[in-house]
């Protein structure tokens, strides 16, 4: 059976079922983009928040935190980022202070420290080197490491420096190095220099510097000193070998002069004899006084005399070579206790090395002497207008056998021997000079009080006669032995000479004496020996014991004469110094 409708109901249905998927579709739209936005909002700012606090972080701000606190997959990276960025804030905060430990460990420390690229530049230095040196240390950056150094330096360093950097390996090196202060010092430094060749390659110089200029100077002070040492063991020898013939001369001279019938021509020949030989004598007593050993024979003195003295004694010579003297002297200048003798060598060497100078200068030589009382001191200042000496030379000019002077000139024994006779009088001399404005010395003594019994010493020095005496005189060197015999027997004593100690004992054995005059160093028994014998066996005699010697800068001669508290006479002596030596014996006798 067929059943017939219209096409529009048929198709009705249809289209029913049409419109409801249509609106399903369109609801399912609407409602994925409600789903998507609502998800969008969910899921995309928290990641932009995310990307931006990614690049807060990353560009350093170490504080910002993104600080998402869902529990999905954003907030856990969320969190996890938080957490980061707090673990790298504590450890730039560790490495802020460590570098900040470091600076201070770099920037304070007393050596220099730097650093060197490939090419030998110094790319980093501490501050360090401004105040050694006087230069800002922007000044060395970029600079050449060995272009730096004094040119005596460079080329010294140089293969040790070229060595480390040709090698491949990681290697060091230790140089001393020298370079030029602002002010024109040259400065000393031990300088390591490390190599390093880090995991990447790259090579890296790294050095420390020490500045040793004062350890130099202090190293060279001790190896003078040690000169100086040696020179005095050598003077000291060379002064007792010759003090023994000149006393021989002198003495004998001295007693030929005396002799009534010796004639005119005869004595000033022994007086030119005896004159030389006093003047060697000085030369040995200014050799010991340059090795500070030998004590000044302090009388009192004034101090403008002795340089009028030796203005007299240089005159003509001061006035052929047209020198002005301006005096700026105190006329009340105090007597003071001195060796005027020692302290007229002092002032001649020093007008004579002024002398020398001036000749070398074509304008008006002048020569300033002035004196003056500052304090509790003597000031002595000899200033001329000569040349000047070299500030190079200034620091040496007390130094033994220095001299500015050309060869046969002068010995560099001059202005030592004056230091040293300064020195033991307890003073100071120094000299400032410019090149071209000529030299300053300045003399600063001690003002010493004038001792109440000086006049009874002068007293004593005039009694001459003596009594007879029963006298043993013991000396090895036959010119000594007869000079003191024969000067004693001049006087009225009765005198018995020993060559020798073991003689000596001989006739201490079988006689008995007023006077022990004996040699300290002889072959066998000395006179070290002798003493120990006289106290043991002639007690009552050890007080008439006199000892002569010419090695008075000997130590164990210095402690053997302060421990016996024996009378001495050093070498070489005259007839005058052996009577002063017998009266003083004779009144320590009667004084005990």
């Amino acid at each position: 059976m067929v059943i017939q409708q219209p096409i529009k109901e048929a198709y009705l249905p249809v289209g029913i079922v049409l419109w409801q998927s249509l609106l399903l579709i369109v609801t399912g739209i609407v409602l994925s983009s409600i789903a998507s936005l609502l998800l969008s909002k969910r899921v995309s700012k928290p990641l932009e928040r995310l990307l931006n606090g990614t690049i807060l972080i990353s560009e350093g701000n170490l504080d910002h935190r993104i600080g998402i606190h869902t529990n999905d997959e954003i907030g856990r990276l969320s969190r996890s980022f938080d957490q980061m960025v707090v673990r790298l804030k504590e450890q730039s905060v560790g490495i802020q202070k460590s570098e900040e430990r470091y600076r201070l460990i770099t920037e304070n420390v007393s050596d220099i420290i730097f650093s060197l690229d490939d090419e030998a530049r110094i790319i980093f230095l501490n501050q360090r080197i401004e105040s050694i040196t006087g230069y800002n240390r922007d000044e060395f950056i970029g600079k050449k490491f060995l272009d730096l150094l004094t040119p005596e330096s460079r080329e010294k360093v140089n293969d040790t420096f070229q060595r480390i950097f040709s090698e491949n390996v990681q290697s060091s090196c230790h140089m001393e190095i020298s370079l030029t202060s602002k002010d024109g010092d040259e400065i000393n430094f031990e300088v390591m220099l490390v190599k390093f060749l880090d995991t990447s390659g790259i090579v890296l110089y790294y050095g420390v510097g020490r500045d040793v200029t004062e350890r130099r100077k202090l190293q060279e002070q001790l190896i003078q000193s040690e000169k100086l040492s040696s020179l005095g063991e050598i003077i000291s020898g060379v002064a007792h070998e010759l003090n023994n013939p000149l006393t021989g001369i002198m003495g004998l001279s001295e007693l030929l002069l005396m002799e009534p019938d010796i004639n005119s021509e005869a004595k000033q020949e022994l007086q030119k004899i005896l004159n030389e030989a006093r003047r060697t004598g000085k030369i040995v007593k200014n050799l010991l006084t340059f090795a500070r050993k030998y004590p000044p024979e302090k009388m009192p003195c004034q101090i403008n005399e002795i340089i009028e003295n030796v203005l007299e004694i240089r005159f003509y010579d001061i006035l052929v070579s047209h020198i002005e003297i301006v005096r700026n002297m105190d006329a009340e200048l105090p007597t003071t206790m001195a060796d005027p003798h020692q302290l007229r060598q002092v002032f001649l060497n020093i007008v004579n090395n002024a002398s020398d100078a001036m000749q070398m200068t074509d304008k008006k030589r002048v020569l300033r002497v002035s004196t003056a009382v500052k304090e509790d001191k003597i000031e002595i200042a000899f200033e001329d207008n000569g040349p000047g000496i070299p500030q190079n030379a200034l620091s040496k000019i007390f130094d033994p056998f220095f001299t500015t002077k050309e060869a046969g000139k002068g010995t560099g024994l001059g202005l030592s021997v004056s230091h040293g006779i300064i020195t033991e009088h307890g003073g100071s001399i120094s000299a400032q000079s410019k090149e071209g404005e000529g030299t300053r010395f300045v003399i600063e003594l001690p003002l010493k009080q004038i001792s109440p019994d000086s006049k009874k010493k002068k007293i004593e020095k005039a009694l001459w006669d003596l009594p007879p005496l029963r006298a043993l005189v013991v000396d090895d060197e036959e010119p000594v032995l007869k000079f003191i015999e024969k000067a004693l027997k001049n006087e009225g004593s009765t005198v018995d000479a020993a060559e020798s100690g073991d003689k000596a004992l001989g006739y201490l054995m079988e006689n008995d004496y007023d006077l022990v005059i004996s040699d300290l160093r002889m072959p066998g028994v000395d006179g070290w020996k002798l003493y120990s014998w006289v106290k043991e066996n002639r007690p009552h005699i050890t007080k008439k014991l006199v000892f002569i010697t010419g090695d008075i800068m000997n130590p164990d001669v210095q402690a053997f004469l302060e421990e016996s508290d024996v009378l001495y006479l050093k070498k070489p002596f005259s007839v005058g110094d052996l009577k002063r030596i017998v009266i003083a014996s004779l009144r320590k006798q009667k004084d005990d």
